[in-house]
């Protein structure tokens, strides 16, 4: 009996209805079952194994008896389905009928079509439909249970139609596959042959998904060798060129045959799927994605968000543990795939980076009786050598390696045409469309995503040629030329504003890589404001050739970018073939390539997160970096910072000077009082002059740990009286620059024999040195116009220092020049 066959029972322990149903789709989280309306309404609550099933989809048993169930974690292959007429009337029905050994039994069947199509009409809202009339050739009449079977046409292999009911002793009808439209709104493109000139067979510039494996054709070799090292393995790179099909390989070629138990045939045991890439945090990544199986499995809330801290935590066994929790079935296989593994070395840190593969390793080693894992991931093959900085990861990396091979003629033919057949599109055209794209790609056998966009291009514009897609296909550019005029025509659609957002959106979204050349980069919401988010929300969607968002019907244009994230917060490039191919983008990128302007800031993008996350100094740009950066701030790369990047690096610039006008202050104040020590004939002093600064140089705590207290401290104006000063004895206490508690007893005890002039001398340096770091404390806690007040007021004690008046010049600039972004 064929696994993809499966009893509808109900879950009603009274209701003994029962009726076959089987699959003909499949998502990464279950299956889609086609049954007939009127099981469904007899079961009432519907289950297959014991399992709920969800009804995605509903006919009627008086119009089109026709109902779509899916089922979580249930993975059987599809049945292939076909809309045309078999050119023979023989048959089969498979179906579920006989109860014996206390269950149901399947079987196959031999049937004849008698004649053609007939038009029935339904009992209700004078609905028609298509079907078959069709006798059994055992002589047994077609059975109650059968219904909702397939009808499988013996010649081709593929469904035609669902046996519906019974006429009499041995006939029956069978509805027609086509009605699956009639009552599934959402119904994947060409899951059978179409005549709607609107969908589109190809997929363009975006990798084939699960749900598109039915369209994914040309790689069948390469699949069927993965998964037999996979049957043998835990863990297999898969490395290719960029542009080469590797994830479709995997995610629309391996993962549906994993999911189909293709491992283990013999056993019933579960099969999983984790899809998942680095991006910027791999751990959090991994989280969204275990977060968002564990909804689809029904986990509560608390449990979910136990299971995202565990990851989060980086701790591998809690990790492994939480796995186990989610995937709890006995004997579960698990497949972790994780997709643009180049990303771990382009986008994450050094820490995330050791992390992550250490994870990989502990998972790889320490499987569980419950729960058996396997690793597959993609990567680019100019990226692959990174890995071996981590030398026992190297080695099963190279132990598991799997090289792409480029694509055969055959197979490109086999791209082309094999989608193709499931349209309205005469064979004797496709043929010479296929040809000539043949001999186009020649060396550009591995650029697949240049392939899908010519095949793309040409069916959306197929009706302006009369829908031929030979002449198509020359207008748009051929192979070598179609992604580039489609990037050139969406460019100029767009209103002037919207093409000067896009190339600062598409400057953003690339990085240098580290092997030459530019790599695309996940570009958070934030890096937007809301006009440039807007269009880049734009550019991700299918666009008339007005450069509205359109229907998949008038798309002509669009689909450059990529909304990316758990929450759609993200953007990239859908591939990056786009930098390679499209030379108005080459020109932008030389542009700001220059003097390695664009790698600068990259920095300041990474760097300045990781401070408005913490909002600590030590994360300011900082010398070398520094000094590169204010490069940015001139009018031509300007233009491609975000407000809070620019704010970012001026703040680092004010620190710095803050930090070389500080310690010019602190030499003051020093000098003056060991000058008054010396004077006064003692020589008690704890540090010597190097090592103050060389701890002020060193420990920015000892600099603003009195912050606080200076924000909340009033700096006296005058001295009290000569021998009970508590205003003096409050600066001695207070200031930095008399550090250790030695040193500010000296001070305290020395006030009381001073005479009155050196009271005041002394007096004047504390309440200099007292405005600088008030006017500091505020600086830090942005509030910048008393931090302005503070640095006039120590301005008037001393009015002769250049420093300060530049200090005070700069901080009144920064002032009135800061973005509105700053808090």
């Amino acid at each position: 009996m064929n696994a993809s066959i499966l009893l509808i029972q109900s879950k009603q322990a009274n209701n003994s209805s029962m009726g076959t149903g089987f699959v003909i789709h499949q998502d990464s989280y279950g299956s889609f079952i086609l049954t007939c309306a009127h099981v469904v309404e007899q079961v009432i609550e519907p289950i297959i194994d014991g399992l709920d099933v969800e009804v995605k989809a509903m006919g009627s048993s008086q119009t089109i008896d026709l109902a779509l169930l899916y089922i979580k974690g249930v993975f059987q292959t599809p049945f292939e389905l076909q809309r045309c007429e078999c050119e023979s009337k023989d048959v089969e029905l498979i179906g579920y009928s006989g109860f014996s050994g206390n269950k149901y039994q399947g079987k196959t069947r031999e049937a004849t079509i008698l004649g053609d199509k007939v038009t029935l009409k339904g009992i209700k809202d004078n609905a028609t439909y298509q079907a078959w009339q069709i006798i059994a050739k055992d002589n047994n009449e077609i059975e109650h249970g059968n219904s909702g079977g397939p009808l499988i046409c013996q010649q081709s292999g593929k469904v035609i139609a669902v046996v519906s009911n019974n006429k009499g002793v041995q006939e029956g009808y069978a509805i027609a596959i086509e009605h699956l439209k009639d009552i599934w709104a959402n119904v994947p493109p060409f899951l059978f042959e179409s005549n709607d000139e609107n969908e589109s067979p190809f997929v363009g510039l975006s990798a084939f998904s699960i749900e598109q494996s039915h369209l994914f054709f040309g790689r069948e070799e390469e699949t069927q060798e993965i998964i037999e090292k996979l049957k043998k393995e835990d863990f297999i790179a898969v490395v290719g060129d960029s542009g080469s099909g590797k994830s479709s390989l995997i995610k629309a070629g391996v993962i549906p045959k994993y999911l189909n138990g293709i491992l283990d045939t013999e056993s019933k045991s579960p099969f999983y799927l984790i899809d998942t890439r680095p991006a910027h945090h791999p751990f959090n990544e991994l989280s969204n994605n275990l977060a968002t199986i564990s909804k689809v499995f029904n986990l509560d809330f608390e449990n979910t968000n136990q299971l995202k801290k565990a990851i989060k935590s980086k701790a591998n066994e809690d990790i492994l543990n939480a796995l186990e929790y989610v995937f709890k079935e006995d004997d579960a296989t698990l497949l972790i795939y994780i997709d643009q593994f180049e990303e771990l070395f382009t986008l994450c840190d050094d820490e995330n980076q050791k992390a992550f593969i250490t994870l990989l390793l502990y998972l790889l080693e320490n499987q569980t009786d419950n729960l058996k894992i396997k690793i597959i991931l993609t990567i680019r093959r100019d990226y692959y050598n990174l890995i071996s900085e981590y030398e026992s990861f190297f080695k099963r990396t190279q132990a598991s390696k799997y090289t792409l091979r480029r694509m055969t003629n055959e197979q490109i033919r086999n791209c082309i045409v094999k989608p193709l057949e499931r349209t309205f599109i005469a064979k004797e055209k496709i043929e010479p469309f296929a040809k000539a794209i043949l001999q186009d790609m020649g060396d550009e056998s591995s650029e697949l995503a240049l392939l899908q966009i010519a095949l793309t291009q040409t069916w959306k514009h197929k009706k302006d040629f009369d829908n031929n897609l030979l002449q198509t296909y020359h207008e748009i550019g051929e192979v070598s030329g179609a992604l580039a005029k489609l990037a050139d025509d969406t460019w100029q659609i767009l209103k002037p504003i919207e093409q000067t957002i896009l190339e600062y959106i598409f400057i953003r979204i690339v990085k240098p890589s580290d092997t030459g050349g530019v790599i695309r980069r996940l570009a958070d919401k934030e890096e937007f404001s809301d006009d440039r988010w807007l269009l880049a929300q734009k550019l991700a969607s299918a666009l008339d050739i007005h450069g509205n968002i359109a229907s998949e019907k008038n798309a002509r244009l669009g689909r450059l970018l990529t909304i990316k994230g758990l929450e759609g917060k993200a953007v990239e490039l859908t591939h990056e073939a786009l930098v390679r191919q499209w030379p108005m983008y080459q020109k932008w990128l030389k542009k700001v390539n220059r003097d390695n302007l664009k790698r600068t800031h990259d920095v300041v993008i990474e760097k300045s997160k990781i401070y408005q996350h913490h909002k600590k100094n030590k994360f300011l740009l900082m010398g070398y970096e520094l000094e590169e950066s204010l490069r940015l701030l001139n009018d031509e790369y300007r233009a491609y910072l975000c407000e809070s990047e620019i704010a970012y690096i001026k703040k680092s610039q004010h620190y710095k000077q803050l930090n070389r006008w500080f310690k010019v202050g602190v030499a003051i104040v020093i000098v003056a009082l060991l000058t008054a020590i010396v004077y006064q004939g003692y020589k008690r002093i704890s540090m010597s002059i190097a090592q103050l600064e060389e701890r002020i140089e060193n420990n920015e705590q000892t600099r603003y740990s009195k912050d606080n207290l200076y924000l909340d401290f009033h700096v006296p104006n005058s001295l009290t009286s000569q021998y009970n000063n508590e205003a003096l004895k409050n600066l001695i206490l207070l200031t930095p620059s008399i550090a250790s508690k030695s040193e500010k007893n000296y001070w305290l005890q020395r006030v009381s024999v001073m005479t009155p002039d050196k009271l005041n001398k002394l007096f004047k340096i504390l309440q200099f040195e007292a405005y600088i770091h008030k006017g500091t404390a505020y600086f830090n806690r942005a509030m910048y116009q008393k931090a302005l007040d503070a640095y006039l007021e120590a301005n008037k004690i001393k009015p002769n220092q250049p420093y300060l008046h530049q200090y005070i010049n700069d901080t009144y600039n920064y002032l009135s020049s800061l973005p509105k972004c700053i808090p």
